[in-house]
């Protein structure tokens, strides 16, 4: 939650953490920015709006691009949180 605040500064950072057979830990963070509405909304509700706004041409999709540059700006931050650890 950290590297979500400092690289995408999000309203509010949304955890869910999912068990399955298998013994391994399953995490999904997701950050709710500023843009979207507000409360704990499940994924598959939040998917289905975010498709409804690109659709309307209210949101778009961020390019490959972007992605990189936003991984990238994450990964500097892990690094420096490790760091300072």
């Amino acid at each position: 939650t950290q590297v979500f605040t400092s690289v995408l500064k999000p309203a509010r950072v949304h955890l869910g953490l999912y068990a399955e057979v298998v013994r391994h830990i399953h995490w999904h963070v997701v950050p709710r920015l500023s843009n979207m509405p507000a409360g704990n909304i499940p994924l598959a509700f939040l998917i289905a709006w975010n498709r409804s706004l690109q659709r309307l041409g209210l949101k778009r999709v961020c390019s490959e691009r972007e992605v990189e540059r936003v991984a990238l700006q994450m990964k500097v931050e892990f690094q420096r949180l490790e760091s300072a650890s």
